[in-house]
């Protein structure tokens, strides 16, 4: 039979007798004993666990002291390193911050130095060699006889790696490159296209009238000189194994050509070319590059198609005018596409096609003493000028 508790012994218990007060004050008594006692005991553990932490700690950190050379022996040796030779200089050393290349890269030694943001071109300085001499892809002009000259760049190489593998696998080695600051794992993309005979250029953002803000590396007109320097290499030191930078200017620069100037004489004075993406951009930046002899090169038209406007239909008409014209491809998949085409069918026949540096050692160019400004070129090699000194190129 199932009978509760109280009920159960309910007849047996004589509750007149049982004082309710006192045996309340008793519990009350007895919680207080216990709250005091787990006080003290929780405290007491606290302070022992502490003291074990410590003890342990300070056992840990004394041994590391004690064998600290040793220890970091060991560490070294475990990991992966890389030697990089870094060439004394005082240009812009803002403090240092890490920069790691890929370290199967066939550099050229002592064309860059560790500085601000990292690794950045320099001039050579035990033979005056520059970048855009060591990474240019060669090109015979003997070869040319009586044919126009056409160079292409294609532009965004690395940001999309599917339209990247596509020119790399359908364009012959004269088609040029120009790597984007933001693509991932810029050296290994250097890597592949030097391998297949392209030259690089990479891709210097600033703002303009078309683009005015164009990622995190932008230089905006706003900035102060420092400011803009500091962008700047930042994009520099995003990669090595470049000839020169591309970038797009227009008038809206023009209220700080000064900044501009001064970041033109700075990139000249590190090797490296500019390849000017705007047809119709203003002339100062050309008559510095005019004034030293340095490597400047224009676009004369971007292609999007095969017929009508910014066409091949289009470039082949320039070139047929001056003899040589240069084009800015998109990095879509059918003006890629159609660049492999048109290079095929048209192009080997009719044309010379040749890197954008080969744009530079044009013998049509430099048969004018004018347009160096009085310096006359050695070999239709043009001779960079540094600090209005002439140094050698090799």
């Amino acid at each position: 039979m199932n009978i509760p508790l109280l009920k159960k012994f309910k007849g047996n218990i004589d509750f007149k007798y049982i004082n309710i007060a006192h045996i309340s004050n008793i519990i009350r008594q007895q919680n207080s004993n216990l709250t005091s006692l787990l006080s003290k005991a929780d405290k007491r553990a606290l302070l022992k666990g502490l003291s074990v932490v410590a003890g342990f700690y300070i056992i840990i950190f004394s041994f590391v002291y004690i064998k600290s050379d040793t220890t970091l022996k060991a560490i070294e040796d475990t990991m992966p390193s890389e030697i990089i030779e870094v060439s004394k200089g005082d240009i812009f050393n803002h403090g240092k911050i890490n920069h790691v290349y890929d370290k199967n890269i066939n550099l050229v030694a002592g064309l860059s130095r560790f500085e601000d943001t990292g690794n950045i071109p320099i001039i050579r300085k035990s033979d005056q060699l520059t970048s855009f001499r060591a990474y240019q892809t060669p090109f015979n002009f003997n070869d040319i006889k009586n044919k126009n000259l056409l160079s292409f760049m294609v532009a965004d190489f690395g940001l999309s790696e599917k339209m990247s593998n596509m020119a790399l696998d359908i364009l012959p080695p004269q088609v040029s490159f120009l790597l984007s600051p933001y693509a991932d794992l810029p050296m290994e993309w250097i890597k592949r296209a030097r391998e297949k005979g392209h030259e690089i250029w990479i891709d210097l953002p600033i703002q303009n009238k078309k683009n005015i803000d164009q990622g995190i590396n932008t230089i905006f007109h706003h900035q102060n000189l420092s400011e803009k320097t500091k962008m700047m290499h930042k994009t520099l030191a995003s990669a090595l194994g470049y000839v020169g930078v591309a970038m797009y200017m227009d008038k809206s620069s023009e209220s700080v050509t000064n900044h501009y100037k001064q970041l033109t004489n700075e990139l000249y004075g590190r090797g490296i070319g500019i390849f000017e993406k705007n047809p119709n951009a203003p002339k100062y930046i050309e008559a510095i590059a005019i004034a030293k002899g340095a490597p400047y090169i224009k676009v004369d038209l971007q292609i999007y198609q095969m017929h009508g406007k910014n066409s091949f239909q289009e470039v082949e008409a320039i070139t047929q005018n001056k003899g040589y014209a240069v084009a800015l491809i998109p990095s879509y998949p059918k003006a890629i596409k159609n660049l492999a085409v048109w290079i095929e069918k048209v192009g080997k026949i009719d044309y010379a096609i040749a890197p954008i540096s080969a744009i530079y050692d044009l013998p049509l160019e430099r048969d004018s003493p004018s347009y160096y400004n009085g310096l006359k070129p050695s070999d239709h090699i043009a001779k960079p000028v540094i600090n209005n000194q002439d140094i050698s190129d090799h």
